[in-house]
């Protein structure tokens, strides 16, 4: 496991381990059975739509990966070679231990430790949303320097930058068109993307009324 410095912030530190004790029994079951019931398609069906065409011998970097349910997806889907990147070494840990398929690395999406077009694909699922604005455009610089082929995202959607409650507190997520954040000055192009509504019984506290899924070319 590659490690990188130890990074700072509130996913650095107890908050982020809770988040990891919440999900580290999660399986892949349990993220479709999630999806359906929020927006009527499972989690499987959608990263089948976003990665259709993709090389299944393809580089893929998942950032924010926790304990990497998301790549277990794609490790089912047929993708071999796989890396998830955390804040945390805990997930990375659990990762390791539970699916010895992805080769995790502890770093910070602002300074991602890997060389230019590193990979075929980069993702990030639920992630964007807790960079904290005077980071994203450093943020979605580094994705698109490593990425040789294509970006794939989705994440809570606004049509401007909107702050919004998580678990209580405030300066640890906004939502956005991050589809269009890319597309502002950098040599990328959307070639998929929609917005998702949230379709649940059950009110929705925590700000993810509508999802916006997205794949992008980069210009490498």
């Amino acid at each position: 496991m590659t490690r990188e410095p130890k990074p700072t912030g509130p996913w650095a530190g107890p908050f982020g381990a809770a988040y990891t004790e919440r999900n580290r029994d999660e399986t892949v079951e349990d993220v479709n059975d999630e999806y359906e019931e929020r927006f009527g398609i499972t989690q499987t069906a959608l990263l089948k739509r976003l990665f259709d065409g993709v090389d299944r011998d393809a580089r893929i970097l998942e950032i924010g990966c926790g304990v990497g349910v998301q790549l277990e997806i794609l490790q089912e889907l047929g993708f071999e070679h796989l890396y998830g990147l955390d804040l945390q070494r805990y997930p990375l840990v659990v990762a390791d231990q539970i699916r010895p398929y992805v080769h995790p690395v502890q770093g910070v999406a602002r300074h991602l430790p890997f060389p230019d077009n590193s990979f075929d694909v980069v993702c990030t699922i639920e992630v964007l949303i807790h960079i904290p604005p005077d980071s994203t455009e450093a943020v979605l610089d580094d994705i698109v320097r490593c990425s040789r082929q294509l970006i794939v995202g989705s994440e809570y959607f606004a049509p401007t930058r909107t702050e919004f409650l998580y678990r209580g507190q405030r300066g640890i997520a906004w939502k956005d068109n991050f589809a269009a954040l890319y597309e502002a000055g950098r040599d990328v192009e959307e070639v998929d993307a929609q917005v998702i509504e949230y379709v649940g019984e059950e009110p929705n506290t925590d700000g993810d009324r509508f999802r916006s899924v997205f794949r992008l070319e980069t210009d490498d």
